[in-house]
């Protein structure tokens, strides 16, 4: 059996370890049980390309056992101690001795562990006293990162909760810690209890970012995500996924281009898998997920195979994945268009029609600037400089405000009252 982690008694490491089809089914944290018996360091460093329910697991069995630990997540260290509109609550529900822990960080800097143990620790001191209020169950959910996670699950533990899972957009529904050890690593399926404590959002939509390798979609799906995160008054929760399971340009990367782009590239060749049908349909269950937890969700699109001739932009089965888009924006250079092609690949799959906003990079080295127009068949086009993975999301939103502000009407749905109302 693959294992999902690896021991550095060294190092006093745990390291996850990538998994063949790029995502981990939780079933192996029962199946393959994290062993610690015979290893010496008493503070463990847990690291790796973990999804969140992994970080809560590892972090939740060390503390079961009596080891002090800590996080060493991917990318650049935070630097960020801003907590504005960060938030941790946690929402009991007694008849059932249960409780949900809702977790927001909303800022787009990365923030240090100490602002974020800041923002949690009333929470965590709940927590470690939830035998005396009566939570025996445990739901962690909300948009935060590894650490958080992990100190949640860790508190919980001290508290003596009995049962812990995760919900994300991600995975759903995952026991990570089960004192009795039956249901963990199961996958549930969320209880209506869950559904009415948890903020959802009322007509969610989800907005691809189509277009050929390298021709700044990712860049564009990371500005248009920042620029959805800065309306004002009422909040338009939202996420950014990357959907290349092959060769993912994540968050992480491109926080570690503006530090040191040697070993953000270096980081990036290590976990290029190849495609394989798993992996869509994972990314595809991915991409639906996020109805159930925000308004707008980006889904950065991968771009096909390009070593074939002549390119295969939708690959057999890679459908799935576009299919649980509903509008589409793509992204074409001014010295190699791609429209017709991209129109003819998505036809097949009577998915052409949701292509509603077109942009041509004239000059990714230039100063961010973008320039919109609605044509006489209502598709939105426009032309726009800047696209360089190495210009920082402010810079970008600062220069494409005004016409991504004429695009929003086009991305997402009128009827949707909680977003119309942060546009006024």
């Amino acid at each position: 059996m693959q294992p999902w982690y690896r021991l550095d008694n060294n190092e006093g490491k745990i390291e996850f370890q990538p998994h063949e089809h790029r995502y981990w089914p939780p079933e192996i944290i029962r199946a393959c049980p994290l062993r610690l018996m015979g290893h010496s360091p008493r503070r463990w460093i847990i690291t790796g390309p973990g999804a969140m329910w992994m970080y809560a697991h590892v972090a939740a069995i060390l503390t079961k056992e009596g080891y002090d630990w800590t996080t060493q997540l991917a990318g650049a260290p935070g630097t960020s101690n801003n907590l504005d509109g960060c938030k941790g609550i946690l929402k009991p529900v007694p008849e059932k001795g249960s409780a949900v822990l809702e977790m927001h960080l909303t800022t787009n800097e990365r923030l240090t562990d100490n602002a974020i143990a800041e923002l949690l620790t009333p929470t965590l001191e709940q927590l470690r006293h939830s035998a005396s209020g009566g939570i025996c169950e445990l739901c962690l959910t909300g948009k935060a990162n590894g650490y958080a996670y992990a100190l949640a699950a860790s508190a919980a533990v001290q508290g003596r909760v009995k049962k812990i899972s995760c919900w994300t957009p991600a995975d759903g529904l995952v026991v990570v810690y089960d004192e009795s050890g039956q249901q963990t690593g199961e996958r549930l399926e969320p209880p209506d209890w869950l559904f009415k404590l948890v903020s959802r959002p009322r007509t969610p939509v989800v907005v691809g970012v189509l277009g050929d390798p390298n021709c700044g979609k990712s860049v564009f799906s990371l500005a248009l995500n920042h620029f959805r995160s800065r309306f004002k008054g009422r909040e338009c929760i939202g996420w950014r996924l990357d959907c290349d399971g092959a060769a993912p340009t994540t968050d992480w990367y491109l926080s570690l281009l503006s530090e040191d782009q040697g070993q953000a590239k270096r980081k990036r060749e290590a976990i290029k898998l190849s495609w394989t049908e798993e992996m869509e349909n994972q990314i595809a269950a991915r991409v639906r997920r996020l109805r159930d937890f925000f308004d707008v969700g980006i889904a950065d699109l991968p771009g096909g195979n390009h070593r074939v001739r002549p390119p295969q932009r939708v690959p057999p089965h890679r459908e799935v994945i576009l299919r649980e888009v509903d509008t589409f924006i793509l992204i074409e250079r001014i010295d190699c268009p791609s429209e017709q092609a991209w129109c003819a690949a998505l036809e097949p799959h009577q998915l052409a029609d949701r292509i509603k906003v077109v942009l041509t990079s004239t000059d990714p080295d230039g100063p961010p600037c973008l320039h919109v127009w609605r044509d006489g068949e209502g598709i939105w086009r426009g032309e726009i400089t800047g696209l360089d993975r190495n210009k920082r999301p402010d810079e970008l939103v600062n220069g494409y405000r005004v016409g991504m502000e004429s695009l929003w009407t086009a991305l997402v749905p009128s009827e949707c009252p909680k977003l119309a109302a942060t546009l006024a």
